[in-house]
């Protein structure tokens, strides 16, 4: 799902930059989804420094994935009520979306919420690469989960696609 390299590359990118804070303002939102849909369980799948889980961990069991953050970068075992997948999708690499994806589904038992940013980072890899490597229009994500059988309860954009998918 990741390439040696770009493994590499995110890992020494964490060591020195603080991932994963695009879910804290979103912390709140998640919680009550999650309450509201029965989920006392959640991946936080691309969680970088572990946002959510210092917002909600104490209300919701949260487990932590993170392929660029050693100590989070093993793929956990069983299932969860919801995958929450925030400012991931975009730093995947285009090869590596579709069996992204399905990794979601395969981890979430009742549903995935999942942010995606659909334009350019504002920050770049020291080699001058940008950080989102696959960039592409809201519909296009949207298609990717439809293609799976997404039900789509709620979808809203803005500089990109937020979208709850009921499994």
């Amino acid at each position: 799902m990741i390439s040696e390299a770009y493994q590499r590359k995110i890992t020494e990118y964490h060591k020195s930059h603080r991932w994963g804070g695009a879910v804290e303002g979103k912390a709140f939102e998640i919680e009550c989804i999650a309450k509201d849909n029965g989920c006392s369980t959640i991946l936080d799948f691309g969680c970088g420094y572990g946002a959510l889980k210092n917002k909600i961990g104490n209300k919701l069991e949260v487990t932590e994935y993170d392929a660029g953050i050693e100590g989070k970068n093993k793929l956990p075992v069983g299932k969860f009520d919801m995958v929450v997948c925030c400012d991931v999708m975009e730093h995947v690499e285009p090869m590596f979306v579709d069996q992204t994806i399905d990794w979601l589904y395969y981890y979430a038992t009742k549903m995935i919420y999942v942010s995606i940013c659909c334009a350019p980072s504002l920050e770049t890899f020291d080699d001058g690469s940008n950080l989102h490597l696959t960039i592409r229009t809201p519909s296009w994500w949207m298609s990717r989960f439809e293609e799976r059988g997404a039900k789509f309860s709620y979808v809203g954009t803005d500089r990109g696609l937020t979208m709850k998918v009921k499994i």
